[in-house]
């Protein structure tokens, strides 16, 4: 069996659904169908996917073209097409930018599901987003996002102020209310002595005034992140359909870089993280300020944390250990 990756460019999601997992496993990529300035019978095309790969997975096909053609071609010459999907897009919630523009929010929503009704398997990143999805698809496989280790070699930078810092993008809109007045509560009572920083999207909805780094490409990400040195990771999430279906990738990569994590009390953190052992799991604005300010005021806790989630970590979560993924591949 050969497998095929098809994704139209690399990003963290495709790294880690995708590129990341197939190296290991021997796989191919194809950023394009195909070759630069090429014209070539659809027929042709589909016996040169074939002869790279028995099993076509793709991820992120942008057009509703693509993914008839891929569907076309896969039944022509009988590959087997695995789509792989890490969001519940039915359920993205009121506020997002992702419904910024509805009409190609729907669009993405009708390509996606036609694919995933084509498909001879899915692959999918977590439980919930597996029951989301499994009347559309006789099989689904819940992989999960897994760490390379040697991506996270770099060391720390040393600083004077405790650091609490927020992976941000703007399709976290709907969970600012989450931690917004827990953070401005915890400069208020710590003033100098904190930073509070926001690494990706700008976000300007603080009484404070927080540090905001933008965002990098994924090859310097685990570098870029390391260095601005967080000791505290924020993780909020608002409790809804969508975020349950989402995985643990930002306590894993935080934990990485060295800082300990708060999380909201929704899964995937409540399922990961055990609470005052490897990140402690909030609920309220209280509790975040409880657990926040336990973090800054202990450099021995924090350490303790860290050392405990990274164990957790490397144990569940190493792609170099895992054993998942070959299986799912090799039953199809």
């Amino acid at each position: 069996m050969k497998l095929l990756g098809i994704i139209p460019r690399r990003s963290a999601v495709t790294v880690y659904r995708v590129i990341r997992p197939l190296e290991k496993l021997g796989g191919k990529i194809r950023f394009s169908l195909l070759r630069k300035n090429e014209r070539i019978k659809t027929e042709k095309l589909a016996e040169r996917l074939k002869k790279q790969g028995d099993v076509w997975i793709v991820k992120y096909i942008e057009d509703l073209h693509t993914a008839n053609l891929i569907v076309w071609m896969k039944n022509k010459v009988g590959a087997t097409l695995v789509v792989d999907i890490d969001d519940n897009v039915w359920q993205v919630p009121q506020g997002s930018s992702q419904l910024k523009n509805l009409e190609a929010h729907a669009n993405q929503c009708i390509m996606t599901l036609e694919m995933i009704k084509a498909a001879d398997a899915l692959v999918v990143s977590t439980e919930p987003l597996k029951e989301a999805l499994k009347e559309f698809c006789p099989k689904v496989g819940v992989l999960p996002n897994l760490i390379e280790p040697k991506d996270w070699h770099f060391k720390r930078r040393k600083h004077d102020k405790v650091r609490i810092g927020w992976i941000y993008s703007h399709t976290h809109i709907p969970d600012i209310r989450e931690v917004k007045g827990a953070l401005n509560k915890i400069k208020k009572k710590y003033g100098d002595k904190v930073e509070i920083i926001i690494f990706g999207s700008d976000l300007r909805v603080f009484d404070i005034d927080p540090i905001h780094y933008w965002g990098v490409k994924f090859k310097d990400y685990p570098k870029k992140l390391t260095e601005l040195s967080f000791d505290i990771s924020v993780c909020p999430l608002a409790d809804n359909d969508f975020n349950k279906c989402k995985s643990n990738i930002k306590w894993m990569e935080s934990t990485m870089a060295g800082a300990a994590v708060v999380a909201s009390d929704v899964y995937p953190y409540s399922n990961s993280i055990l609470h005052g052992y490897s990140g402690y799991i909030a609920k309220t604005e209280g509790q975040w300020v409880k657990h926040l300010s336990w973090l800054v005021e202990n450099k021995e806790l924090r350490e303790r944390l860290v050392a405990n989630a990274k164990k957790e970590v490397l144990e569940k979560y190493d792609i170099n250990r895992d054993k998942l993924w070959a299986e799912f591949y090799e039953s199809l």
